[in-house]
């Protein structure tokens, strides 16, 4: 069974710690309410073209580190 490595720069939170970053969430998003900020989600993963535009193709980030 091949094992399943984690995207690099990308850490998976385990069903122990996920109270701990739940409370620590929940009380963040009060704070940030109290002065009339609201929520928003981006997404974790980009598309490869936004990188090829912005960096060009042939960089280390590109031929390396990209996942497509």
């Amino acid at each position: 069974m091949k094992t399943i490595q984690a995207v690099r720069g990308m850490h998976d939170i385990t069903p122990e710690q996920t109270g701990h970053w739940s409370r620590l969430e929940q009380a963040v998003a009060e704070v940030f309410s109290s002065y009339a900020y609201r929520e928003i989600r981006m997404p974790l993963v980009e598309s490869t073209r936004l990188f090829h535009r912005s960096i060009g193709e042939v960089t280390d980030i590109v031929e390396k580190e990209m996942y497509t």
